[in-house]
């Protein structure tokens, strides 16, 4: 299990570099967009909701703005999600 929080600058493009297995991150801006998923990354994240206390599940291709930290699970060290970012 790793914890990853990136703080780039505004209008920034970078790459969160996972570890095989589940990562739990955060992305620092308001709105963003996912550019790039790796094929070896399980294309679902999910979300906590603590009001029904359960993860709600979300496709990482579509997010594009901020919903919190989500869990991602990665099959392979090494695989990577590309966002360029927007409003912090």
């Amino acid at each position: 299990m790793s914890l990853f929080i990136f703080t780039p600058s505004f209008g920034e493009k970078f790459e969160i570099i996972l570890r095989q297995g589940w990562n739990a991150i955060s992305i620092p801006y308001e709105t963003f967009v996912v550019q790039r998923v790796d094929r070896e990354i399980y294309p679902t994240g999910f979300i906590y909701n603590p009001v029904t206390n359960n993860y709600n599940p979300i496709q990482l291709s579509s997010l594009s703005s901020q919903l919190g930290a989500m869990w991602v699970y990665s099959f392979k060290e090494g695989s990577k999600i590309v966002i360029d970012g927007g409003t912090l």
